[in-house]
């Protein structure tokens, strides 16, 4: 569909859907889910949507999507799904008591940004626990290139302001969405995407999937986005010297870059070095596998940090990071445990031996991070967010 065509469609459905969720009643316990791309099933809002379709049968739950692939793919599987450029979601929106969602644009509710303005009750999972400036206080809206910042502010406010129920994973994490979203209305509960960690069972099924299975160790590089798009993390000599490493000692180098990145390349001449980004719709099932993890500024890392394995931050750009693209809440230097790593050479001898990751100072500190940005370290987060909605429901 045409860009400027689906944005006329998506504005007058929108507007329809708005005007319309005050005449249609509210079905209980329906709640549809969605992402922010509208075209992968995951995060938390999938395994949320999972937990309760296995688990709590007085609820009825719908995944929408923009994705006629998506949408044929659950088909298949037999799971509730609704195509949103169908009647049948119109209605199954209009009726639901709970909109699900994992971030400020909502695909089910059109992208609108009056949404605000409906009948809606809606549920903000968010999708990660991280460090960067988020929502209200993302720096978009200090830029002055920045068109139209401050209705965009306004609208984006009254559109969080609009949540009764956002997810956080500990104290602190609540404290931050609290700030960036203007909502006091943020609960711990952990999050329901990283109940993954704890089912075992599936690794193997993970590691097949991703057809990784052979190998001793995973090695997982998810580093985050950089709006300036000038990424080039590793030079061609590295890259050299880790597929003789890796080969070595039957090991795998898996990249999984963010979903807006399209700056970096990774060399398709190796055979343990594999860029697994189009393969991977759900990263969250990558990060169970992983035996190490490399990353950056990303939030990612505090999800990996209940597995209890090895994280390398390499942080080769920190400055130009921090100039050009996004600012902090926290002093990440004194809040991530480390080791912070700037440049390939240091980065290939820390991943050849990892001696360091026992080092006991070390592991007070990788320990207390999790400690003080994960709350639970269990399965039940999508247990505790439907035993909230129940209390809720009763008051």
């Amino acid at each position: 569909m045409n860009g400027g065509i689906k944005f006329i469609i998506n504005s007058v459905l929108s507007m329809v859907v708005i005007i319309l969720s005050y005449i249609i009643p509210k079905k209980e316990r329906l709640l549809v889910f969605s992402t922010a791309d509208g075209i992968n099933f995951k995060d938390n809002p999938k395994y949320l949507y999972l937990y309760i379709l296995n688990n709590v049968p007085e609820y009825k739950v719908y995944w929408a999507t923009a994705s006629k692939h998506l949408y044929n793919e659950l088909k298949e599987k037999r799971l509730p799904v609704t195509y949103i450029y169908t009647f049948k979601h119109l209605i199954k929106l209009l009726r639901a008591e709970i909109i699900v969602n994992d971030d400020t644009e909502n695909p089910a509710l059109y992208n609108s940004l009056f949404s605000f303005l409906g009948r809606f009750n809606l549920l903000l999972t968010w999708h990660g626990t991280g460090f960067k400036n988020i929502g209200l206080m993302d720096d978009k809206y200090n830029r002055e290139n920045y068109r139209f910042k401050k209705i965009l502010f306004y609208m984006r406010k009254k559109l969080y302001q609009k949540y009764f129920f956002i997810i956080a994973t500990s104290d602190k994490d609540k404290e931050r969405k609290e700030v960036c979203f203007q909502n006091n209305n943020v609960y711990v509960t952990g999050a329901p995407r990283n109940d993954i960690f704890f089912n075992v069972k599936r690794t193997k099924d993970y590691k097949k999937k991703f057809n990784i299975d052979k190998y001793n160790t995973i090695i997982v590089y998810a580093p985050t986005f950089r709006e300036t798009n000038k990424f080039i993390p590793f030079s061609e000599e590295f890259y050299l010297k880790l597929q003789q490493y890796l080969q070595q000692t039957n090991s795998i180098f898996v990249v999984k870059k963010h979903k807006y990145d399209r700056a970096l390349n990774v060399p398709c001449i190796y055979d343990n070095i594999i860029d697994l980004t189009p393969k991977v719709g759900d990263v969250q099932e990558l990060l169970t596998v992983a035996d190490i993890l490399i990353s950056d500024y990303s939030g990612i890392v505090s999800d990996f940090v209940l597995t209890e394995r090895p994280i390398l931050f390499y942080v080769y750009d920190y400055d130009d990071y921090v100039k050009n693209c996004r600012t902090f809440t926290y002093d990440l230097k004194k809040l991530l445990p480390g080791p912070f790593i700037y440049n390939e050479d240091v980065l290939l001898q820390y991943i050849c031996d990892i001696k360091w990751f026992d080092d006991k100072l070390y592991k007070n500190r990788y320990l207390k991070f999790k400690e003080l940005f994960q709350k639970y370290d269990d399965d039940k987060s999508s247990f505790r967010v439907i035993a909230l909605l129940e209390n809720m429901q009763k008051r």
